[in-house]
């Protein structure tokens, strides 16, 4: 995931606990509608480090 990607969904937190729309916040961010759904989409994945094998 390139880190503008992180740095935008990082900004999408921030405008939504200061009360803005979630409908207005691609057009803020800069990026199309759905482009902000892959952002976002990419964004919410938690990745998890398994053990190595030894």
């Amino acid at each position: 995931m390139p880190p503008s990607w992180r740095d935008l969904y990082a900004s999408d937190q921030k405008l939504l606990r200061q009360s803005w729309p979630p409908a207005e916040l691609p057009e803020r961010l800069g990026v199309t509608p759905n482009r902000w759904e892959e952002i976002s989409a990419a964004c919410r994945v938690r990745v998890v480090a398994l053990p190595l094998e030894t």
